[in-house]
């Protein structure tokens, strides 16, 4: 038998990490069971408005209250109650509940901030300087346009992972990190990242929509192996080649350049 140690904390609000949650055993899962995808783009925005704060404060004040979806972006704003409660995830949950397979965290975040209406094909988003934004989202229309703060890039080759997050991280973004256990594709968000003394990627600490039945858990750390120039993320310390390959990196900025120039 396999020897497997996870390293996991429990969530504690205000630190500026986000762990929303599916709906817990007993309720209705049938709604989110394949909602990974948007629990992450929640948690990536619930972070992205608690960084822009200020900004976001600023613009409500200066556009009055920014109504999309039928819902006030001053009532997102700081919507994250609990692991179980946030109203973006909710909004997620409307528009995507009962999806019978998944979907890509990039283009969700892509419709809340500038309102790109997300392809069904699952393509990314061609910047469109004359966007008109969706009526489920673009938030932030006035501030970025067609400009996106997304980028989707294959994170699977171990070298390219492990200067990516460091530049990622390092420019102040934040990463939803897909990868693939068995036949299933999962998305978790990416809340740090951890290297060895030569640089090299060792581990990532990441959230994860699907623990919601496991008790007080937030944060987990997975080591990051490299298996034959492959990315793997894994727990096991018997089998060293074994893991979960990295797939796509789901990045998303802050937007501070077009933030600043907003308000000039």
């Amino acid at each position: 038998f396999d020897t497997y140690v996870i390293y996991k904390a429990p969530f504690s609000s205000g630190n500026g990490w986000y762990d929303v949650n599916k709906t817990r055993s007993g309720g209705n899962i049938d709604i989110d069971k394949n909602l990974c995808f948007a629990a992450t783009a929640s948690n990536m925005l619930h972070w992205w408005l608690d960084q822009n704060s200020e900004n976001v404060d600023n613009y409500i004040a200066k556009n009055g209250d920014i109504i999309r979806a039928n819902r006030r972006l001053s009532e997102l704003k700081n919507s994250f109650e609990s692991q179980e409660e946030s109203k973006i995830f909710e909004l997620y949950k409307v528009l995507y509940g009962y999806n019978e397979r998944g979907f890509y965290s990039d283009l969700l975040m892509d419709l809340f901030i500038n309102g790109y209406r997300p392809r069904l094909s699952g393509a990314t988003n061609i910047e469109n300087d004359n966007l008109i934004p969706d009526n489920n989202g673009g938030f932030f229309y006035d501030v970025f346009k067609g400009e996106k703060l997304t980028d989707r890039t294959d994170g699977g080759d171990y070298e390219y992972l492990s200067e990516k997050l460091k530049e990622v991280l390092g420019d102040g973004g934040l990463v939803g990190l897909s990868h693939k256990a068995l036949s299933r594709n999962h998305i978790v968000t990416l809340w740090g990242a951890e290297y060895d003394l030569n640089g090299n990627l060792k581990a990532v600490y990441v959230s994860d929509s699907d623990d919601q039945d496991e008790s007080d858990v937030g944060m987990k750390r997975y080591e990051v192996r490299n298996v034959g120039g492959k990315a793997k993320l894994s727990t096991n310390i018997s089998d060293k080649s074994a893991g979960a390959a990295v797939g796509y990196l789901h990045i998303l900025y802050l937007g501070s350049n077009r933030w600043n120039n907003y308000f000039k």
